[in-house]
């Protein structure tokens, strides 16, 4: 389901799911915007616009296993960008560093 589909499911159970949404978007929003532009756009291509590998390849010009090896490394900086939650204990800093090493 993408953003779209998220935000009128919530919309249908009530203003609190609403601005838990809100915030939720907020926050993964500001930490995509802390990420470096290659490793926005590879999410925003792969998990927003739902492009296979190979068409990320296509459009950014680069092999498929250079695409899972930089989307993989997205992920986990994506990781370290977002706070901790209850849910979800803060990531290691440079622990994208340390399994690529």
């Amino acid at each position: 389901m993408d953003l779209a589909g998220v935000l009128m499911v919530c919309a249908e159970r009530g203003p609190f799911d609403r601005v838990v949404v809100a915030e939720q978007t907020r926050v993964v929003v500001d930490a995509l915007g802390r990420l470096p532009r290659r490793e926005r756009a590879l999410l925003l291509l792969r998990e927003q616009h739902r492009l296979p590998l190979a068409e990320i390849g296509r459009v950014l010009d680069l092999p498929v296993g250079t695409v899972k090896t930089a989307l993989h490394r997205a992920r986990l900086s994506l990781a370290e960008a977002l706070p901790a939650t209850e849910d979800r204990p803060a990531a290691r800093p440079g622990r994208s560093k340390e399994i690529l090493a």
